[in-house]
């Protein structure tokens, strides 16, 4: 009653009108392998259970005397019976404890997947249209740029989501909805002689809907699938299959040159129409730096080598318009023209242009 342990005391029968009530020491509980279950055991009498003391009275049964066993009620030390089996199963908890961290990592990783695809099924990122332009500024095009509205139509930035795509190869996916978009839409109406150009990968070439969506917008316009520089050809029948593309009217250039995977070996090894010139050596024309007008004196060089037309990406300022021109650039893209657009807003502005 002082202390809230458990007691136990016997009973010794000496005859009828007496006995001897004997008190032990106060007792701790032991804990079982499971949390949470104490007990107490006397000559292998299990007297609690699941954290509930036995309350009926136990009598056993000695070689001299009758001894009469009382339990009084047990309060349980919850904390110590949890420190007490973390200890005894440290390992057991790792264990446990590692298996369901990977069993939600990869959860957690296809409720991602189905999270994305079905975002880009139901065409929550859509294609912004950046145009291209000439030396006198006219548009001859536009490169299409996924941008994905939110419900509450937030911009999330192309540099959150685009990476995960391309790493999960969602990336034909992508291809084909942006391109089913376009198909659909009323950008078409003046495009017959517009230059449309659709980023992708190796991977999306041989995807069967990116084929079929190719071969119907290329009827209405003059169709440019560009090469982005995150990803390596590996397929060998990769040439084979620009030519397939080829016979429909689909174009190809390489983007961003220089950067990436990029290299100047695949100007060899496959045969390209439109090279893009990358905004990293485009921004520093601004510094009046000699080694960056000698590496895009020497792009240019190149480009006429192989008959391949050059786009000066992310130009921003008239001095690197300026400087372009002079070293022969043809194509422009960037914010000093124009910022990449919606559909709505392109039509209207190449309405307005033919108008």
């Amino acid at each position: 009653m002082l202390t809230s342990n458990p007691v136990i005391y016997y009973l010794l029968h000496l005859n009828d009108n007496t006995s001897i009530r004997i008190y032990f020491k106060p007792l701790k509980l032991k804990v079982l392998d499971r949390i949470g279950e104490g007990y107490l055991n006397f000559c292998g009498i299990q007297l609690a259970t699941n954290n509930k003391i036995l309350k009926n009275k136990l009598n056993i049964v000695h070689s001299r005397f009758d001894l009469e066993n009382i339990m009084t009620g047990v309060n349980i030390d919850r904390v110590s019976v949890i420190t007490l089996f973390i200890t005894r199963k440290l390992g057991y908890i790792c264990s446990l404890s590692i298996i369901l961290l990977i069993s939600c990592y990869f959860l957690t990783k296809k409720i991602e997947r189905e999270f994305i695809k079905y975002q880009i099924r139901h065409h929550r990122i859509k294609p912004y249209l950046q145009p291209i332009v000439d030396r006198d500024g006219h548009i001859i095009g536009a490169e299409i740029l996924a941008r994905w509205i939110t419900n509450k139509g937030e911009l999330v930035a192309p540099y959150l989501f685009i990476p995960y795509i391309e790493q999960e190869k969602l990336t034909p996916l992508l291809t084909c909805s942006l391109l089913a978009q376009i198909h659909n839409s009323n950008v078409l109406n003046n495009a017959k002689a517009f230059k449309l150009s659709f980023n992708l990968t190796e991977l999306c070439l041989f995807e069967p809907k990116v084929y079929a969506l190719s071969k119907r917008l290329a009827q209405h316009c003059r169709l440019v699938l560009e090469f982005t520089e995150s990803t390596p050809f590996i397929r060998k029948d990769t040439p084979e299959k620009m030519q397939v593309y080829r016979q429909h009217g689909a174009e190809f250039s390489i983007d961003d040159y220089g950067t990436g995977f990029s290299a100047p070996h695949y100007l060899t090894e496959y045969k390209f129409d439109y090279l893009k010139i990358d905004k990293c050596f485009i921004d520093n024309l601004n510094d009046s730096k000699e080694k960056s007008t000698h590496l895009i004196e020497s792009i240019v060089f190149l480009a006429k080598k192989l008959n391949l037309e050059l786009v000066a990406e992310g130009v921003e300022t008239d001095i690197q318009k300026n400087i372009l021109k002079t070293l022969g650039i043809r194509y422009f893209q960037g914010f000093l023209f124009y910022k990449p657009m919606d559909l709505n807003a392109f039509s209207q502005l190449t309405i307005n242009k033919f108008d």
